[in-house]
């Protein structure tokens, strides 16, 4: 009879064995935010690599927007197939008051996935206007 122990260790070996056949990909995208046609500064972006079911997301960066609203995020990952990064913009234009964050995720055109650890072009995503309710909106309390 196979030992749990063992179990977990074949389990960890072959989910090893997994992430060193995969390939090293790497993605960027860049934009600018606005809130009352205002430049929209210290807005959370995050740049995730997107899993299916049983895997975890994995965080490639995390940064702020700037002064003039403007934000460009990078990373890279290994994975078997096409990566599939995500941009999230946490903000609270127009919605101060609330303690949850509004959050807009933008997903990064496989066009825009290059081979190797950087990325060849950058998915501009251009000017949003936070103060608009896009497509898919939703709150985040949970992020800190």
């Amino acid at each position: 009879m196979i030992s749990t122990i063992h179990y977990l260790g074949v389990l960890l070996a072959i989910f090893h064995g997994i992430s060193c056949l995969g390939n090293l990909q790497s993605a960027a995208a860049t934009g600018r935010l606005f809130c009352n046609l205002r430049p929209y500064p210290n807005a959370r972006i995050k740049f995730w690599e997107y899993d299916f079911g049983l895997f975890q997301d994995d965080l490639l960066m995390e940064t702020r927007s700037d002064e003039n609203g403007a934000f460009q995020v990078y990373g890279n990952d290994t994975e078997i197939g096409s990566i599939r990064p995500r941009v999230y913009i946490l903000h609270n234009c127009n919605d101060e008051a609330t303690e949850c964050w509004r959050k807009v995720v933008i997903e990064v055109p496989k066009a825009y996935v290059s081979e190797g650890g950087v990325p060849r072009r950058v998915f501009n995503i251009g000017e949003l206007s936070l103060d608009a309710h896009l497509p898919g909106e939703a709150r985040d309390c949970i992020t800190p």
